[in-house]
């Protein structure tokens, strides 16, 4: 009897949550495979929104990737702009299912492509009606965003039903050697991604809605290496920049062009890929090894410490994490990985805490009965 309530005490004990009354420790995410598809070679799932859909998409034995949206536990093909030479692929998704990404037209260019969600497809087209383009997020007021070949070099854009296209351009003045692209938006007119010359490093930049320029997040200069790939409401800009000496880390960018590196897991670099309105971030760190194989992990960024997700998660065996691109505002992150070998999308369910009311009782009765029944010396134990 008494063991059995000094385990209450220690777990009680050691995982209280100060300034909550509950007790919490332990994984705390669970992982849980998406729905495959025939010919599945290499998935991607690449965005989530509040409601759990998930969209991304597959590459075939064929090499070709076609967009994909998951919901309800399966898996759908979406419709591609053309079904001749097929290809799509899907980078986002907002909480009204709305999607986006790419896909190859008749014509053979590859255009920035809008899925509805009810299975419409449509063909955002290009800035100037040339080229290729593509749509890398969208917001909840379903404003896209993205890059396009512009009149002069390779413009960022924003798109919307009320609008059409807003050309951000690249460099000041534009430039035919240039490329500026919008990875990020969110709901209050910010967007990220990148700006830089052809065969120069990338640089992390930002736009704000109605002023048509690009601005740098990167300090200056050959040897700076970044790049913005997402923002919350809040305004953190996250994505990958050098620092002094070492490759390019994960980071969160401020606009005044102040950084902030996030570490690599132990490994040589890594990138955060998304944020979500809590501050959690993701992504994936890696290292090359010799004989051009590649260590990853995916990791999840929480109150100022890197974690490799794989190591958070209570069902850990027989996965592998290569990356997690994705958090939702409830916390729950997809990617991609290996289970048992086999190449899947996975989404990490946050594990929910206990009641704080149902567990404070249990601890608080707990202490109550030990301290009845009497103490004991307890050493040698830690909770991680």
């Amino acid at each position: 009897m008494r063991g059995l309530i000094l385990g209450w005490v220690i777990l009680c004990a050691g995982v209280l949550v100060v300034g909550t009354g509950e007790c919490r420790g332990g994984p705390l995410y669970q992982l849980q495979r998406l729905a495959d598809l025939p010919d599945q070679a290499e998935v991607h799932a690449l965005g989530i929104n509040r409601l759990g859909e998930v969209a991304g998409y597959v590459v075939g034995s064929d090499g070709v990737g076609h967009a994909v949206a998951w919901k309800n536990d399966r898996a759908r093909l979406l419709t591609e702009l053309t079904a001749a030479e097929p290809f799509s692929r899907a980078f986002r998704i907002n909480d009204a299912g709305q999607i986006v990404g790419n896909s190859r037209t008749a014509s053979g260019a590859v255009h920035a492509t809008l899925w509805d969600a009810e299975g419409g497809v449509r063909d955002l087209g290009t800035l100037t009606g040339e080229g290729d383009s593509f749509a890398a997020d969208i917001n909840e007021l379903g404003v896209v965003a993205g890059s396009s070949q512009g009149a002069i070099g390779q413009n960022a854009f924003t798109w919307s039903a009320a609008t059409g296209f807003v050309d951000y351009g690249n460099t000041d003045p534009p430039h035919r050697l240039a490329v500026a692209g919008f990875n990020g938006i969110n709901n209050r007119g910010l967007m990220v991604g990148t700006s830089y010359f052809l065969l120069s490093p990338f640089h992390a930049a930002f736009a704000r809605e109605g002023d048509r320029h690009v601005t740098e997040l990167s300090p200056p200069g050959r040897n700076s290496l970044g790049m913005a790939l997402a923002v919350n409401d809040e305004g953190t800009i996250v994505g990958y920049q050098n620092g002094d000496v070492g490759g390019p880390q994960g980071a969160i960018f401020r606009e005044n062009g102040d950084f902030e590196l996030l570490g690599t897991l132990g490994l040589e670099e890594s990138l955060a890929q998304d944020v979500n309105s809590s501050g959690a971030i993701v992504g994936r760190a890696y290292s090359l090894v010799p004989g051009g194989g590649l260590i990853t992990k995916a990791f999840v960024y929480l109150d100022g410490a890197m974690h490799d997700l794989l190591e958070l998660s209570e069902n850990s065996e027989n996965w592998t994490l290569i990356e997690a691109a994705a958090i939702n505002d409830g916390g729950a992150i997809v990617g991609r990985g290996f289970f048992d070998g086999k190449p899947t999308a996975f989404v990490a369910i946050p594990i929910p805490e206990p009641g704080g009311w149902t567990l404070g009782v249990i601890c608080a009765a707990a202490g109550a009965l030990y301290l009845r029944y009497g103490r004991r010396s307890v050493g040698g134990w830690v909770i991680a």
